[in-house]
């Protein structure tokens, strides 16, 4: 199955790639000083152009007969605030719509990263050698967020999908794949289809709390292993993945076990897999 079958998620996945083209264009004029004006010129009008491509698209899209709150549709909107699902009361940001990040589209599928890291947790309960399999956060988003997040309506559009063990690291027995419907980003996932230019991450207490721009990111995990199974990868607030990775049970400020000199909370960014076909052909 393809996209191409289905003009309509082809369009979607057009304004993606768009999106992916302009961003490396204005990162890389940001980067170009005084000397390189003339190259930062032509590469600021091709990102505008580049910007007239995608919104061309998304009016073709806009203009289609679906419901307003079709996936589609909401991606083709803004697809950097994809509203699907809501936090919970007693969450910070509680009641309020969760907004996801259209960050990739295999066959009829979206791939969703939330936009902003939903709250900070310790990647396992305890300090030892643990699988993505076993770990805590995993538990904790198969058995609360996903049951709490989404209604009937949303839960039939979220797809169970496999989730392998990443890392060289990882034994081998550990590699068969779990079954998830939300689930952690992997180091190779978060680089290549998030970009470089989007990693950094805020988070959603901070912002109810106030903090605004670089004052409200944070860390936040990935299910990659650092230096053993022990550690796990994770992007730092600038939006650059630790190669080492954190201890498995630090979060919380120094609270965690084995962290009493840490100053940082480490959250949890999930991702998910939302279908877009409906069955049948629009």
């Amino acid at each position: 199955m393809t996209t191409r079958a289905y003009p309509d998620i082809f369009e979607l996945k057009t304004m993606l790639k768009l999106r992916k083209e302009m961003d490396e264009k204005k990162r890389e004029a940001a980067s170009l000083g005084f000397f390189g004006r003339k190259r930062k010129a032509a590469l600021e009008r091709e990102a505008a152009e580049l910007q007239q491509k995608l919104e061309e698209t998304r009016q073709k899209i806009l203009n289609l007969d679906y419901p307003y709150d079709h996936p589609i549709m909401l991606a083709a909107r803004d697809m950097d605030a994809i509203p699907y699902g809501r936090m919970t009361d007693d969450e910070p940001g509680g009641g309020e719509s969760i907004l996801w990040q259209l960050i990739d589209i295999v066959d009829t599928k979206a791939l969703l990263v939330s936009r902003h890291a939903l709250f900070a947790a310790t990647f396992h309960s305890f300090f030892e050698d643990v699988t993505y399999e076993d770990s805590s956060v995993r538990e904790i988003l198969r058995d609360d967020c996903y049951d709490e997040w989404f209604d009937a309506g949303e839960k039939a559009r979220i797809e169970l999908e496999p989730v392998w063990e990443d890392g060289i690291l990882a034994p081998m027995g550990s590699r068969a794949c779990t079954q998830d419907f939300l689930f952690l980003l992997s180091e190779k996932e978060a680089v290549e289809k998030l970009g470089p230019g989007r990693l950094s991450c805020q988070g959603v207490d901070l912002l109810a709390e106030g903090a605004r721009g670089a004052d409200a990111n944070v860390c936040w995990w990935l299910r990659t292993p650092g230096e053993s199974m022990a550690q796990r990868r994770f992007v730092t607030p600038d939006g650059f993945v630790d190669p080492d990775g954190a201890c498995v049970v630090m979060t919380r400020r120094g609270k965690g076990a084995l962290a009493s000199d840490v100053d940082f909370d480490v959250y949890v960014r999930p991702a998910m897999y939302v279908q877009l076909f409906d069955g049948y052909v629009f």
